[in-house]
């Protein structure tokens, strides 16, 4: 993984070496192929992974100051330019891509699979709906799936698609991990009353957090929602008995709320319910088993080559033997219950 200067300096280096134009002294870093071809493959990883670069730095210049990082440490891979960065599940930083499976409760069958350019699970969920519909004719009605396709924009795919999303929506906000004054932990957001009418949230003691402003927060895919901030009267936060337990700061308590967050408070009053709960206990025997069959017993835990189409290649084959092995074993089962009953 390389930055902006190191690529550029490998990139003149190498076409030297090409261009037969090289005459340093020098010995060659270990880096270079010790063959032509070889080095004619790296050049053409090494133009693909500058334009992947500089979307990077272009995409990192948008961001808003306090989160743009040096674009002298954005980097890109040159063994797989086109794969995000990121930590997988053994806290390696290397480059990654992200699989998802859509499996059958019943039969536990893998139906359809998903292998895409991401480092998180972040705006797949559509995509892998869409896919099962179109080879099942719209005959899904419910998904269930881990917290992190349930945000609000992964809830609005589904209602749009009409489907039952089953997911645990993750805590709203920071604030039940955030300190207060005292030391002990910041009186929850869930605390506050939120008035639609008033468009204004409501603290323990009844004082009125007012509306300060909205701004735009982007989502993966160029998506976006809007966020709005709240702020309590300074007056009332500072004479307030709870201050020491409600305030992390010096300025008085402020709330954000994210646009349609009704659709998430919803869904954790829905997922509360019992039979959601007897519903979703399904997820843990189908999908997870395959993940850890295609881990455990199958040995897959990283790609083998490069690149976005042998990694899907290679997800499909082991889907293939894996649905194959399970096949065998619903076959098995039916010849024994026959025996049985016979």
């Amino acid at each position: 993984m390389v930055n902006r200067n190191t690529l550029q300096r490998r990139q003149e280096l190498l076409k030297e070496l090409i261009d037969g134009t090289y005459c340093r002294t020098d010995p060659l870093p270990k880096w270079v192929p010790p063959t032509e071809s070889g080095r004619q493959d790296l050049a053409s990883r090494i133009e693909a992974a500058a334009i992947v670069l500089e979307q990077r730095i272009n995409e990192n210049a948008k961001k808003p100051s306090d989160k743009r990082k040096d674009p002298d440490k954005i980097t890109v891979s040159l063994t797989d330019p086109i794969a995000p960065l990121g930590r997988d599940k053994r806290k390696t930083y290397r480059p990654l891509y992200t699989v998802q499976f859509m499996v059958d409760p019943v039969s536990r069958l893998i139906v359809s699979y998903l292998c895409q350019a991401s480092a998180t699970d972040a705006g797949t969920l559509a995509p892998m709906i869409d896919k099962t519909q179109k080879m099942f004719g719209g005959q899904l009605k419910r998904v269930l799936a881990d917290g992190s396709y349930c945000s609000i924009l992964d809830l609005t795919d589904a209602c749009d698609r009409n489907i039952d999303l089953l997911a645990p929506p993750s805590a709203s906000g920071s604030a039940a991990k955030r300190k207060s004054r005292s030391g002990e932990i910041q009186i929850p957001r869930e605390e506050f009353r939120f008035e639609a009418s008033l468009n204004c949230y409501v603290c323990p003691q009844g004082h009125r957090l007012a509306y300060l402003w909205r701004e735009k927060k982007m989502r993966m895919g160029d998506r976006y929602v809007y966020q709005s901030t709240y702020q309590c009267d300074a007056k009332f936060c500072e004479g307030c008995p709870l201050a020491e337990r409600c305030l992390s700061g010096k300025g008085p308590r402020r709330i954000k709320r994210i646009e349609g967050e009704e659709m998430l408070e919803a869904q954790r009053e829905k997922m509360a319910s019992e039979s959601c709960k007897t519903l979703y206990r399904l997820r843990g025997q189908t999908v997870e088993l395959s993940f850890g069959d295609a881990k455990g017993n199958r040995r897959v835990d990283r790609f083998h080559g490069r690149g976005i189409e042998r990694a899907r290649c290679e997800t499909g084959l082991l889907i293939l033997a894996q649905n194959l092995l399970r096949l065998d074993k619903l076959q098995q089962r039916a010849i024994s219950l026959g025996k049985q009953t016979a």
